[in-house]
């Protein structure tokens, strides 16, 4: 039960010349008030190889999964 916000695209740009793929977001856990903000840009060279709002579910996964694990062991331990 995670709250999400975000908003992702693309846009052509130079510097260095090629696509880029964006993403802007939150996640909050409400039982919690523990939350994330991510924002991430990928430039195009050949192809993505993974785009930016694969790249920042992961990451929010990744940052929620870890704080699930670490409760969940401190409930078998009885603390």
């Amino acid at each position: 039960n995670i709250v999400i916000g975000a908003k992702s695209g693309s846009i052509d740009g130079d510097q260095p010349t090629g696509k880029r793929d964006w993403f802007v977001g939150y996640a909050q856990n409400p039982n919690t008030g523990e939350e994330i903000s991510i924002a991430c840009a990928l430039v195009l060279k050949d192809r993505f190889w993974i785009r930016a709002n694969m790249f920042s579910r992961l990451v929010i996964r990744h940052y929620f999964s870890d704080r699930l694990e670490v409760a969940n062991s401190a409930n078998a331990a009885g603390k």
